[in-house]
């Protein structure tokens, strides 16, 4: 969205929404510091992942929301202080279409990944409850 909101001239509205949803985030997301992997349901990860080390991917899951929030900021600083060059008059665009592909990339993969490697016997149970 942020070209389509330089072209109508709305920086200052991006800005101050972008600042809000880092503010709430980082209040709202102050439980994740002592979430375990089970709470954030990241057990189908490890055995994805089973070739690796065993990692604390709560804690991977915090530092990419950080690492996300930042390589935005950076974009978007870059979008509004540079000009492209001249060969490459869309750079930009691209560059934030191309991380919020990522970005969407991610979340799709994540969800898909809790949804599907959920135990049977606990969908059994929710459906029993009903």
């Amino acid at each position: 969205m942020l070209p389509l909101l330089l072209k109508d001239g709305l920086l200052a509205p991006y800005a101050v929404t972008s600042l809000a949803f880092l503010f709430f985030s980082l209040y709202l997301l102050s439980p994740l510091e002592t979430c375990s992997e089970d709470e954030l349901r990241l057990g189908a990860y490890h055995k994805l992942l089973f070739c690796l080390p065993r990692l604390d991917l709560a804690r991977i899951v915090r530092w990419k929301f950080f690492i996300s929030v930042a390589v935005m900021a950076a974009v978007s600083v870059l979008t509004v202080a540079l000009d492209p060059p001249p060969r490459l008059p869309d750079l930009f665009p691209v560059l934030v279409s191309s991380v919020a592909f990522a970005h969407f990339l991610g979340t799709f993969v994540y969800f898909n990944v809790v949804q599907f490697s959920e135990a049977p016997a606990s969908r059994k149970s929710q459906k029993k409850s009903n």
